[in-house]
């Protein structure tokens, strides 16, 4: 028997579960959905030689055929494959969680209520407008309190709901008075709570939000997301992040469009969404495109990166949602989507699943 063994984790139990393989062996793997790469193990006997590495095009199964074991030769449809030392830390993938009981954070982007006046005279100077109106800024949201609604059934234990909003920094330099934050996030950390998924209070707590100009086009998705870690989540729960807004946040991997960061800014969305993987907790995005036109070159590449952005900060594809007001999300599909059973998530980087499954 070849002393040479292939290790994926076993989709019944996340363990490493290794296959002896020689040189003209086939075999399929899997990523966990919302992973950017899948690892496995390249093993001699009981001791791992290499951590190997396959990024994720798509969550479809992925065929590898071992071409040599020593040295390792290993096709994958054309994809590199990273040869990692042995030590190497794989992140372990996360189970679904079967609790009846659901923890919601609605993360709202503020800034999206900051607008520039439409048709009036560029002199003297234009000024941003903040929606005073608090039935125009909710409006918007009213599906996601009929989504709730109807996500009753599926969580008989109860549904909590905390509502968190999202600003920017304020700039490190002198900026004009109405681009200046109102404030990086609201309410700060030590008033975040939970309560009852009324949705009448709900409303009353979305109207009570106050809008904030964002100065530059990114604003903070990414410390918005790191107050949600710090909810007081129950250990029974399924915990639930759903960002909504029209900016993207800052991020070191992939950098939206030049300029569109004036300056850089303490935290970034990529490590902040591996915080909230480690700490169980899903995340769902939906584009909130209020603004149905982009007028230039660089507003259309922004809400393209925007897009993309929000599509990967979702922990599965299927918890990446658009609404617009020629489009408005419909709240039975989100809230099927978020009642819909899965086998196992990932976020970065996390071990690849034997499959039988073919594409």
């Amino acid at each position: 028997m070849s002393p040479w063994r292939l290790a994926a984790a076993d989709p019944a139990t996340g363990a490493w579960q290794p296959r002896p393989v020689r040189a003209g062996d086939s075999v399929w793997v899997r990523p966990a959905a919302g992973a950017e790469a899948a690892r496995l193990l390249w093993m001699r006997d009981e001791h791992i030689a290499a951590v190997l590495e396959l990024p994720v095009r798509s969550h479809e199964p992925a065929q590898l055929k071992v071409e040599a074991t020593s040295p390792l030769r290993l096709w994958a449809d054309g994809r590199p494959i990273f040869h990692l030392p042995a030590k190497t830390v794989v992140r372990p993938a996360r189970p679904w969680n079967p609790a009846k009981r659901l923890e919601l954070a609605l993360l709202i982007d503020a800034t999206q209520w900051a607008t520039r006046p439409a048709g009036e005279d560029p002199a003297p100077p234009e000024r941003l407008r903040l929606l005073s109106d608090p039935e125009l800024r909710i409006e918007p949201f009213r599906a996601w309190i009929e989504g709730i609604q109807a996500l009753k059934p599926v969580f008989p234990e109860g549904i909590a709901v905390s509502i968190v909003a999202f600003g920017d920094q304020a700039p490190p330099y002198p900026v004009a008075e109405d681009l200046q934050p109102t404030f990086v996030v609201s309410p700060d950390i030590a008033s975040l709570r939970f309560e009852a998924a009324e949705p009448t209070a709900l409303l009353r707590r979305l109207s009570s939000l106050e809008p904030s100009p964002g100065g530059d086009a990114v604003d903070a998705v990414a410390d918005g997301l790191h107050a949600c870690v710090s909810l007081p989540w129950s250990a029974d729960a399924r915990r639930l992040v759903i960002l909504i807004g029209d900016s993207p946040g800052y991020s070191l991997l992939h950098p939206g469009p030049t300029g569109t960061a004036a300056f850089p800014r303490r935290l970034d969305v990529d490590s902040v969404t591996i915080g909230l993987f480690d700490s169980g907790i899903e995340l769902a995005t939906v584009f909130n495109t209020l603004d149905t036109e982009a007028d230039t070159d660089i507003q259309r590449r922004l809400v393209q990166h925007t897009r993309s952005q929000y599509r990967s900060l979702a922990s599965r594809p299927s918890l990446s949602f658009v609404h617009s007001p020629d489009r408005p999300l419909n709240p039975t599909d989100w809230a099927q989507a978020l009642s819909r059973r899965w086998d196992w998530s990932g976020r970065g980087a996390c071990p690849a699943f034997w499959t039988e499954e073919q594409p």
